[in-house]
């Protein structure tokens, strides 16, 4: 997964257009990705939003965007995040419109919406921010597309685990004992283990929701 680098936000590759074979031809009827403006709704709380192309893209031309929530440590922008749950749809010539929908977590959260399929699995600082490839931003490439500001920050209460345990046999000698994360943890833990030949621990996620596509 490419990593999303401060302000570098104006290039091709990384707000995620695809220009088709035949760029630069003109059309009356379509436009090209570059030069494509878009329509969105937002809904930070309930994880939506719905991108529209103001005009219809041209065939082989595409733009990707993706919406992606977060764990955070309060209420207003704060750092760090680490990413909870995150989705990428596409408008192109045969869609020219694109739903997106992400899980939120039940704790102090953000919310992004941004042009391209590049999605930050931390946010720690400056350094690692989607800066105007926001949907909505007062400039750069988010200015593409109107709707008002296409990201929140909010939520109630502190992100943490929710770790559950449970031990089964089958009567051949073997324990088998389960560790879990519930639904309901606003983050990752780290489970340990300890047995006769070492120790170690491994990630645990909060189960995730089936993947949803991008496109209606």
């Amino acid at each position: 997964m490419l990593v999303l680098g401060g302000a570098a936000v104006a290039t091709a590759a990384f707000a995620g257009i695809s220009p088709a074979a035949n760029a630069g031809v003109s059309h009356q009827s379509c436009v090209s990705a570059a030069d494509a403006t878009y329509r969105h709704t937002f809904d930070g709380p309930g994880g939506t939003a719905v991108i529209t192309a103001v005009k219809p893209l041209c065939a082989g031309e595409a733009q990707d965007f993706s919406l992606v929530s977060y764990t955070a440590p309060k209420k207003t922008y704060a750092t760090p995040q680490f990413v909870y749950d995150a989705v990428t749809g596409r408008i192109d010539a045969d869609h020219g419109s694109v739903a997106l929908e992400v899980r939120v977590p039940g704790c102090f959260t953000q919310v992004d919406t941004v042009f391209g399929a590049s999605v930050l699995n931390e946010i720690t600082g400056p350094e690692t921010q989607y800066g105007d490839a926001k949907l909505g931003s007062p400039s750069g490439i988010g200015s593409r597309s109107s709707g008002g500001r296409a990201w929140y920050n909010g939520g109630e209460g502190g992100c943490s685990p929710k770790p559950a345990v449970t031990f089964g046999s089958d009567c051949t000698g073997t324990l088998t004992i389960r560790m879990a994360n519930a639904a309901t943890a606003g983050v990752w833990m780290r489970s340990s283990c300890w047995t006769a030949s070492g120790s170690g621990s491994v990630p645990v996620s909060p189960p995730r929701a089936p993947p949803r596509p991008g496109r209606p």
